[in-house]
């Protein structure tokens, strides 16, 4: 009963030690923290100003680990003292996964298609119900019925307010920023807990009639 115990203990702390490695390696790694191009304003103001006919020259942040060492630090990890064959397999999914996440943030400057492909094997392929459901959303015709109330516009430091306002209502924990190297007009990051606006003259929301 004593060797039981002593081998629990010890599995126990196999898993505690292999979670803790893994958190410290993928607590850096986020997408949307590297696929904003930095020059996404000036690129875009280029391109519609040339009508179309310019190529933008996309600048990206600089990747804050070394992707090879990453891997490898990855795949050293010894699950094989994890004796439960599940937890054993769900970390070995987590590896995994970000191991491909990292391939895709590597390739995000490269040249050709890497980043492409990357994606799609990180991803996959969408579905034909994917984008039939996309295209139903950019081309969704409101009902007169389901018109609009009113539209209002917002200014950025209106938007942040409002996020401000809603985050101390409901006890949330989460910064606020502003960036002018963004391609939507908001986003969230889960590593810096944070809500990020994009600087823009104005945001337009809709209340809708239902």
């Amino acid at each position: 009963m004593n060797v039981s115990f002593k081998e629990e203990k010890l599995n126990q702390a196999a898993i505690y030690d292999i979670d803790a490695n893994v958190h410290r390696l993928v607590r850096s790694i986020e997408l949307l923290a590297y696929i904003n191009p930095l020059n996404i304003a000036q690129e875009r103001k280029s391109f519609f100003k040339e009508k179309f006919n310019y190529q933008p020259d996309f600048k990206y942040r600089k990747v804050k680990f070394k992707p090879y060492k990453l891997h490898r630090l990855f795949f050293s990890q010894r699950l094989e003292r994890i004796e439960n064959n599940q937890i054993q397999s769900l970390y070995k999914d987590i590896i995994y996964t970000y191991s491909g996440l990292v391939q895709c943030i590597e390739t995000i400057k490269e040249p050709g298609n890497k980043f492409y492909f990357n994606s799609l094997r990180f991803f996959g392929t969408p579905t034909e119900k994917m984008v039939d459901n996309a295209k139903f959303i950019l081309h969704h015709q409101v009902p007169v019925s389901e018109k609009a109330l009113f539209e209002k516009t917002l200014s950025t430091e209106d938007a942040i307010e409002y996020f401000k306002n809603f985050r101390d209502q409901y006890g949330f924990d989460f910064s606020i920023k502003t960036s002018t190297a963004m391609s939507a007009a908001a986003m969230v990051s889960n590593n810096e807990q944070s809500y990020i606006s994009r600087k823009i003259k104005n945001f337009r929301i809709t209340i809708l009639n239902y």
